[in-house]
């Protein structure tokens, strides 16, 4: 069996009832873990490692290899795409403007969505932090 790439955000803040943990739950129909509340994630795209190397898209990405460098611009887009989460840096986006771009994302056929993510941030005038992410485990 060949493993696939993938990479997986943990979202956590401090709120007033303690540190919040944001999940997704997974469609019942689905064959794999069909139901389960997860981290949002998924495959790391070719496209992913183009982004993560154009510095119009991302900051603080030189110094990381290829693997670790696409892995967090994964972990940024399965956000959008999964929970509407931008985890970039940026003015804050107008949220109908982001709510148009998340569609767009969902829309775009699997060959395209890496490339689509990464007009998205275009458009929005944000690049994704390297720094922002905090690499916990690889297996």
């Amino acid at each position: 069996m060949t493993s696939i790439p993938a990479a997986t955000v943990i979202l956590l803040r401090d709120s007033a009832g303690g540190p919040e943990i944001l999940m997704v739950k997974r469609g019942e129909n689905l064959a794999f873990a069909g139901g389960a509340l997860v981290f949002p994630g998924g495959r790391i795209d070719d496209a992913d490692l183009i982004t993560a190397r154009d510095p119009m898209l991302a900051i603080g990405f030189d110094g990381l290899s290829d693997a670790d460098a696409a892995a967090r611009i994964a972990c940024a887009r399965e956000s959008l795409e999964e929970t509407g989460v931008l985890l970039t840096s940026g003015d804050a986006p107008d949220p109908v403007a982001l709510a148009a771009a998340r569609v767009r994302l969902l829309a775009a056929p699997v060959a395209d969505e890496a490339c689509s993510s990464a007009a998205i941030l275009a458009a929005l005038d944000h690049r994704v932090d390297a720094a922002r992410f905090l690499p916990f485990a690889r297996w």
